[in-house]
């Protein structure tokens, strides 16, 4: 494998399979014994996890570690909240990390900045994390995380009604119900993650705005997904990891030819591996559109 392939492969080793209750406690007592307070983090707390805790968490990280992170807005929301980005460790080459593309599953935000918090604090303090050096890894590749993609779905599922600013779109969406807990879409019923232009035109969809499987009426007709597309077009990315909140899969094969098909499965063979998650074949009912869909086809 290419030496810079394996580079990644340890950093998403430690970002996918690494982040468990022991290397949580060991980074916990390397903080609890540093001359400098580590920042309150609201992801740490048990209550759900909205745009405002994200908020303040990443401020919090920004002026804790501004030697290693540096933080951007790469657009607004459809009720105009910020998408931040986060850059974290060297300018080049880039891994990206996406979570929230769904609202429901908000605690993917949840665990990115634990992760972001985790491999800031292991680089301040020259330390490992399950035997990885993290402030060597992170000079040589960077991290951007975009942890919430949708902050209004996040905040819909989470507020419900209440959340949006089309009472009347938000409602027909989820039929009639006013329980929002199982909304996915953004602010204008649109399933972010059939957004893409990766055959986008062949995914499912209902016809109108939904609170799970509308497509939209075009690829990045949302400002969520057009933002992030752009960022993948501006930074070019060497790997995307993009979270969901269920399932115990890895999704990653979308066509690729030799020698790429061979390169993808060594990596995600060793990822299933470390974390008990099974390499899957997406359904055809969830395939196209979606961002590694996109990602693949487009960038190989």
């Amino acid at each position: 494998m290419n030496p810079r392939y394996v580079v990644y492969l340890a950093l998403i080793l430690v970002l996918l399979g690494l982040l468990g209750h022991q290397s949580y406690t060991r980074m916990r007592t390397s903080v609890e014994n540093s001359p400098e307070q580590s920042p309150l983090i609201y992801a740490e707390q048990r209550e759900s996890y909205g745009y405002p805790e994200l908020s303040k968490d990443i401020r919090s990280l920004s002026k804790a570690y501004s030697d290693w992170i540096s933080v951007e807005s790469i657009g607004e929301s459809v009720s105009g909240r910020n998408l931040y980005a986060v850059h974290l460790g060297a300018e080049s080459p880039k891994l990206l990390v996406v979570g929230a593309h769904h609202g429901r599953e908000w605690i993917t935000s949840k665990l990115l900045v634990k992760a972001l918090r985790e491999y800031a604090e292991a680089a301040v303090l020259d330390q490992e994390i399950s035997g990885f050096h993290l402030c060597d890894l992170l000079q040589q590749i960077g991290i951007v995380f975009v942890p919430m993609l949708n902050p209004d779905g996040v905040e819909i599922s989470l507020k419900g009604v209440s959340a949006g600013e089309n009472r009347e779109l938000l409602l027909a969406a989820n039929d009639g119900q006013e329980d929002f807990s199982r909304w996915k879409g953004n602010a204008n019923g649109v399933n972010l993650n059939i957004q893409y232009d990766g055959n986008w035109d062949l995914a499912a969809t209902e016809p109108e705005p939904h609170f799970e499987k509308y497509k939209g009426s075009k690829p990045e007709s949302e400002p969520e997904s057009r933002a992030l597309a752009e960022l993948v077009r501006i930074i070019k990315p060497m790997m995307i990891l993009s979270y969901h909140a269920s399932g115990q899969v890895i999704y990653w094969h979308y066509g690729q030819d030799s020698p790429v098909l061979e390169r993808d499965r060594k990596i995600v063979q060793e990822l299933a591996r470390l974390t008990g998650y099974q390499v899957a074949e997406e359904p055809d009912l969830h395939t196209n559109g979606g961002l590694k869909d996109w990602f693949i086809q487009t960038f190989q």
